[in-house]
């Protein structure tokens, strides 16, 4: 059963004044709140917002005024869309450093896709796109360089850390002398 945040914070203990501060503290940072700051940005009001919305206004007045656990996922969506937002949710664990970096690569191939399909004959746009392209050409071969110096300087560390190898020339033992000369001794990294 779903619990209003004064319900969880009794059900927790905390006295009138304690719940009071929560709800304050939770209603400063309400998504209700966010949602009224963006549509203010793009300068409209509740009124044109509905319109575009294809909804009554005060079914907006509504969702500006609710409080987080009355706004729903779908309307937070909706609304962020008329406005030209996307929404963007993720739950889970953090995934690691090199998972990510591929999801960011994938992504920017993505993106740089989407960015070509825009071309058009407008000689601006051309332009605007080639020397984006250049800029990012050059970028990503600094990226590319970096990451070449770095296994590099992986695979030298790893190479000098590397045990020796003791060997034992086959002559020494046959010596007459049994003391073995350091002389003798090869070492030398595999």
């Amino acid at each position: 059963m779903d619990k209003t945040i004064s319900e969880l914070s009794e059900a927790l203990g905390f006295n009138k004044t304690e719940q009071e501060k929560i709800s304050k503290a939770i209603d400063n940072r309400s998504l209700s709140r966010y949602l009224t700051i963006l549509r203010v940005k793009k300068g409209l009001t509740q009124g044109a917002m509905a319109k575009k919305m294809g909804v009554s206004q005060s079914n907006i007045s509504k969702l500006e005024h609710s409080t987080n656990d009355r706004i729903t996922i779908t309307d937070v969506n909706n609304y962020v869309h008329t406005l030209g937002y996307e929404l963007k949710l993720v739950i889970g664990k953090p995934k690691p450093l090199t998972t990510q970096i591929q999801y960011a690569y994938y992504h920017l191939v993505s993106l740089c896709k989407a960015l070509g399909k825009t071309e058009r004959n407008d000689q601006k746009i051309l332009k605007g796109l080639a020397e984006f392209e250049k800029v990012a050409a050059h970028y990503m071969a600094k990226l590319a360089f970096m990451f070449l110096e770095s296994s590099e300087s992986k695979y030298n560390k790893l190479q000098q850390h590397s045990q020796p190898e003791i060997c034992i020339e086959e002559e020494s033992l046959d010596s007459e002398d049994t003391k073995l000369d350091t002389e003798h001794l090869i070492c030398s990294d595999k």
